[in-house]
């Protein structure tokens, strides 16, 4: 079964040619051809306007007018019908791979594609409702037609928030020895140093990726911690829209453990992991082509996170009298350093 692919507002696209559909006057009729290398072509962009069930119709910002299947089967932009009435006008958008589509014409139940025959040379690379399969001429890659985008003024919906794959990470484990050497039982400091990686992705829930400039002013993240989604790390700055952002912090753990008299206890830092999706509404600002500004309040934000936190410990005790020599010449070498500069380092990568 076909997906239908939802689109942005301001797009523009791609033909298997490499060149952008453009917007030209051509014997007569406002015609569709990918001729352009450029994506600020203003002849380039195209308006989007998505009915209730899916399908789609489309403005040529240039010709200021819709594109419409004519008899039989070219794709003018010359429509001034404004309420998708003239099936013509109509398309259902199919979604392929990645950012890329065919468009299947509602009036003759044809795929458009690039024509790239015929008797007239000016015509060749125009579009057509011609195709009853999709195919290599069928193909549309999308991409936004805007200048710039910046996404601000984020608030999170915590109580929609989902908390998955939370597991001990067996091997970012790190052990410990500490040794008591003395007949009355003490409390020892065991430091520990690890490495904490913290994986996050600002995305959208159901539209495609922004590609152009897409820049996010972001204060908090929400994180996974003791096992729940809450917010707590901040940013100072900006992070990139649907790109992977990952940070590496050397994080310190001190544990006090109490250490029964001529013991040596076996202590064991358990770490574990745990992803968070957590969806967000927030403002955008668009800057087109032209310079015109946009601003939208969007509800389809999905946050999507991952990160490494220690879960809890274990001792494993054994008595003195049990070590060898060797065993205790260590111990009494160990029981005379400095704990906290001979915490082991762990690289807990994901």
């Amino acid at each position: 079964m076909s997906t239908l692919a939802i689109l942005p507002e301001y797009i523009a696209f791609k033909g298997d040619n490499n060149r952008y559909l453009n917007s030209r006057h051509i014997r007569t009729q406002n015609r569709l051809k990918y001729e352009s290398t450029n994506l600020l072509d203003t002849g380039v962009h195209h308006q989007t306007q998505t009915l209730r069930n899916g399908n789609v119709r489309f403005r040529s910002i240039h010709f200021g007018r819709f594109w419409r299947k004519s008899n039989p089967e070219w794709i003018f932009g010359d429509s001034d019908d404004r309420t998708g009435s003239d099936i013509n006008t109509v398309f259902r958008p199919i979604k392929l791979d990645g950012n890329k589509i065919s468009l299947l014409n509602l009036g003759n139940n044809r795929y458009c594609m690039r024509r790239v025959q015929g008797g007239q040379p000016k015509l060749v690379d125009t579009l057509t409702a011609s195709s009853s399969t999709v195919g290599p001429l069928t193909v549309m890659e999308v991409e936004e037609a805007v200048r710039q985008r910046e996404i601000y003024n984020i608030h999170y919906n915590m109580d929609e928030s989902r908390v998955y794959n939370v597991a001990p990470f067996e091997s970012g484990n790190v052990t410990q020895d500490t040794y008591n050497l003395t007949p009355l039982p003490v409390v020892k400091r065991v430091g520990f140093k690890y490495t904490q990686v913290t994986r996050e992705t600002f995305n959208s829930s159901h539209s495609w990726k922004v590609a152009y400039n897409s820049k996010i002013k972001v204060t908090v993240i929400p994180k996974f911690v003791e096992g729940e989604a809450t917010l707590e790390a901040s940013y100072d700055g900006k992070v990139e829209w649907s790109e992977l952002n990952e940070t590496i912090i050397t994080q310190t753990k001190d544990l006090f453990i109490p250490v029964p008299p001529m013991t040596k206890s076996i202590v064991t830092l358990i770490l574990g992991r745990g992803s968070v999706d957590v969806p967000f509404s927030y403002e955008q600002r668009d800057i087109l082509p032209n310079g015109r500004e946009v601003h939208k309040h969007m509800e389809d934000g999905l946050f999507s996170g991952l990160n490494t936190e220690v879960f809890t410990h274990t001792v494993r005790e054994i008595s003195l009298s049990t070590l060898s020599e060797s065993e205790l010449e260590e111990a009494r070498r160990l029981s005379v350093v400095d704990e906290e500069a001979a915490a082991p380092a762990l690289s807990s990568k994901l």
